[in-house]
């Protein structure tokens, strides 16, 4: 392929030239595969790796959240063509391996096309970049684009048996273990009754084994305060 692009083919006879034929040169100009086929065509490790998992930019796991493309470090054609030169020249598996883990590229034939350049010349094919759904599924799934904001939920209303039950129980000096069984839309009504405040946490809503800790402080303190009276009229 590489003879074909710079010196061409001649074919001695062609439908247009059948006396003089004619010369063409070619050349492979873009390498369209799905990514981990092109992971494998170019030499490239997979795109798993915590350290090279982008074959256009030198990005790490850690930092794949980081969607300022203007300032992604770009890898370059003549690194590339150094890293895969010394992994194929490396005079051990050893050697080969331990360069693969640093940077990411093996050897690929495509190399010996002086003209390669796989920061340029490599597309993700239309079937699984658009068909079957890739770019829609990143954009509106991984990325929320055109999610709308969820909507503010309501308070949910007490039920009023309920309510009335855990009133009574609440009353009797029920324990935590006994109010437990209500929801928290009870609970909570049962602490505005007794004018009990709920723990406030920013935006986050009280918790159920918050509000019973609140519903059981005051049970303990309004009993307390019973035996306190209790003794002091003996």
């Amino acid at each position: 392929m590489e003879r074909n692009y710079q010196h061409g083919t001649h074919f001695t006879s062609t439908h247009d030239n059948p006396r003089e034929g004619r010369s063409s040169r070619s050349m492979i100009t873009v390498q369209v595969f799905d990514l981990p086929g092109v992971k494998k065509v170019l030499g490239h490790c997979s795109f798993r790796s915590n350290h090279n998992f982008c074959s256009h930019c030198t990005l790490s796991k850690a930092d794949i959240g980081n969607f300022d493309w203007q300032h992604w470090p770009l890898r370059k054609r003549e690194d590339l063509r150094a890293a895969a030169e010394a992994w194929r020249d490396a005079p051990s598996a050893a050697d080969r391996k331990a360069l693969y883990n640093q940077n990411g590229v093996r050897w690929s034939s495509l190399w010996g096309l002086s003209y390669f350049d796989p920061t340029r010349s490599v597309v993700v094919d239309g079937m699984h970049n658009i068909f079957e759904g890739l770019v829609q599924y990143h954009c509106c799934t991984v990325l929320g684009i055109d999610t709308p904001d969820p909507e503010p939920t309501e308070e949910k209303a007490a039920d009023p048996l309920k309510l009335s039950s855990a009133i009574n129980l609440f009353a009797q000096g029920a324990t935590c273990n006994t109010l437990e069984r209500f929801a928290i839309p009870v609970l909570k009504a049962l602490c505005l009754h007794h004018n009990l405040a709920l723990p406030q946490a920013g935006t986050r809503k009280p918790t159920k084994a918050q509000i019973l800790d609140v519903l059981e402080r005051s049970r303990v303190s309004r009993v307390t305060g019973l035996v306190f009276i209790s003794l002091t009229i003996s």
